[in-house]
């Protein structure tokens, strides 16, 4: 049975970086419309993928992390997040990001869901990893321009912060609605 919407796709004709932004690359897209044939061109952000890390304690707490984010100017709590390296999967990410954001460490990574963060701009994939049983035995090792402080939270103080508007991270509301559906809770 072919896809429904196998005659919705706009054929790409060619395709061509014109900047580099260290995090990221823009990409010019010159695709033809199945509607009328035109060629038009589209700009993409060719992003790495990257995870957003639910980290459960033994005692039931999530562990998080504060930090200033340039964007909103402001300082926010969220859950442990990064990039994923070429040669990582998002499991081997969540791992490595967990400990060197927060000295956590925990059992096996499992990936509880996968989004498109924005596809009609981007090109990457963000997975949700839970991580249980975390506990401060690792090494913390920030990346340069990271000032990180890690933090606890019930799950009923993060409902509360995403009610109040104080948790506003959009991809940690996203981690926290499959965690929520993962666990069943």
């Amino acid at each position: 049975m072919a896809d429904a919407g196998d005659d919705l796709v706009w054929p790409r004709e060619r395709s061509e970086q014109v900047a580099d932004f260290r995090h990221f690359r823009v990409r010019q897209d010159w695709n033809r419309s199945p509607d009328d044939g035109e060629l038009r061109d589209f700009y993409v952000l060719d992003l790495p993928d990257w995870v957003q890390v639910i980290a459960l304690t033994p005692q039931g707490d999530f562990v998080m992390v504060q930090q200033f984010r340039p964007g909103t100017r402001s300082v926010t709590t969220e859950f442990v997040a990064g990039l994923v390296e070429p040669d990582e999967s998002p499991e081997q990410a969540a791992v490595r990001e967990l400990e060197e954001e927060t000295g956590h460490c925990g059992g096996e990574p499992v990936v509880i869901g996968e989004v498109t963060p924005n596809a009609a701009l981007q090109s990457n994939r963000l997975s949700i990893v839970l991580v249980t049983g975390c506990r401060p035995t690792g090494q913390r090792d920030e990346d340069p321009g990271e000032y990180i402080r890690p933090v606890r939270r019930t799950p009923d103080e993060i409902d509360r912060m995403i009610a109040d508007g104080v948790f506003r991270d959009a991809y940690g509301i996203v981690a926290w609605d499959f965690f929520r559906r993962w666990s069943g809770k």
